[in-house]
C-alpha cells in the first residue's frame, strides 16, 4: 500500500529568496506545499499572505495558494520528517 502524505512537497528554508518563490510556484500549480523555516516572523507573515521580502508579482499566487489550502508554513522541524514524499532543502553557504 502506498504511503499517504499531508503534503506533496516540503521546502526546508522556505522563507528565503529561493525557497519562498519555489514554494509558491509549486502551490500555484496545484501541489500541497509546506514551508519549514526557523524565522518565525517570516513564517507568520507568509501565513498572513505577506511575502517576507520584495518579490514582484507574488501577492496574487500567494493569496490564492493560502485560500485554496495548498500552502502552509511552520517552524517545527518535527513536521518535516514524515509528512511529505519530497523535500527541497535550501541551505545557505557559510
Amino acid at each position: 500500500m502506498a504511503a499517504r502524505f499531508d503534503n506533496d512537497v516540503w521546502v526546508v528554508g522556505g522563507a528565503g529568496h529561493v525557497g519562498f518563490p519555489l514554494a509558491v510556484a509549486f502551490a500555484a500549480r496545484g501541489m500541497r506545499v509546506a514551508i519549514f523555516d526557523i524565522d518565525g516572523d517570516a513564517v507568520a507573515g507568509i501565513m498572513r499572505g505577506e511575502a517576507p521580502f520584495l518579490e514582484p508579482g507574488i501577492e496574487e499566487p500567494l493569496a490564492a495558494a493560502l485560500e485554496r489550502g495548498l500552502l502552509s508554513a511552520g517552524t517545527d522541524p518535527a513536521l518535516v520528517s514524515a509528512s511529505s514524499p519530497t523535500s527541497a532543502a535550501l541551505v545557505p553557504a557559510a
